[in-house]
C-alpha cells in the first residue's frame, strides 16, 4: 500500500509503472504497425520513450489483446483497451518520465519473463512533482515473432 501520498497522487503513482514497461521499435510506435518488441527487456526502452511523449498508444501495443495489469490495491486491467485507458488517464496528470535498472530477464521459445525496478516522476500542471519508485514482473508471449506482455504485476511506493 502506498501510504503518504494523497490518494489521487496514490492513483497515479500506482500507474505510472504499468507495466507497464516496461519496450525499440523506432521512434515510438511499434514498427511497421505491429505490436510487441523483438526481445523482452526492449520493452524498457518503449515504456522510457512513450511515457516521455505521452503515449498510450505505443505502450498499450506492448501488450497481447487479453493481457492483465495487476495493480497493487486494486483490481486487475484486463484487456489491451483498458491498460491503454489507464496510460491515458496517467498522462493526463501531467508531465511523466520512468527509469529502469537491474533489468533481468529469462527467456523461454515462447514465454519470458522480465524483472525490472524503475523510478518515475510526475510533473502535475499545480506544479506538484510526484516521485515513485517501484519494480515489475512482467510475463510475455512470443506471437508472430514479436514478444509482448501478458500479464505485468507491479509493486511501487513514494521515492524517498
Amino acid at each position: 500500500m502506498v501510504t503518504g501520498i494523497a490518494p489521487i497522487s496514490r492513483r497515479i503513482a500506482s500507474t505510472i509503472a504499468i507495466g507497464a514497461i516496461l519496450g525499440c521499435l523506432g521512434p515510438i510506435a511499434p514498427a511497421m504497425g505491429k505490436s510487441g518488441v523483438a526481445a523482452p527487456k526492449d520493452a524498457a526502452e518503449v515504456f522510457v520513450k512513450a511515457t516521455a511523449a505521452g503515449d498510450a498508444e505505443a505502450i498499450a501495443a506492448l501488450y497481447t489483446a487479453d493481457a492483465i495489469l495487476l495493480p497493487p490495491g486494486a483490481p486487475p486491467v484486463s484487456g489491451r483497451n483498458a491498460i491503454k485507458a489507464v496510460f491515458a488517464q496517467n498522462f493526463s496528470a501531467g508531465a511523466n518520465t520512468i527509469a529502469f535498472t537491474n533489468v533481468r530477464s529469462e527467456i523461454g521459445q515462447d514465454r519470458a519473463a522480465v524483472f525490472w525496478q524503475w523510478r518515475s516522476e510526475i510533473k502535475q500542471a499545480s506544479g506538484q512533482v510526484v516521485r515513485s519508485i517501484g519494480q515489475s514482473l512482467v510475463y510475455f508471449r512470443r506471437v508472430d515473432g514479436l514478444w509482448l506482455i501478458s500479464a505485468d504485476m507491479f509493486h511501487v511506493r513514494p521515492a524517498p
